[in-house]
């Protein structure tokens, strides 16, 4: 894992419940984090990718 993907992870965990919050009113399920910071290969360009 870089550390730009350890950084970007730990900003989605630190920050996972106003996604959440915005899911949840819309009833959405199954939040995923995809792409280069799953993967762990995320550079400092890099975006952090969300599926639902």
């Amino acid at each position: 894992m870089t550390s730009e993907s350890k950084v970007l992870m730990d900003k989605v965990l630190e920050h996972k419940t106003e996604p959440q919050a915005v899911f949840d009113h819309y009833d959405a399920h199954d939040l995923r984090v995809f792409g280069s910071v799953a993967r762990g290969d995320a550079g400092s360009e890099s975006d952090i990718d969300f599926m639902v």
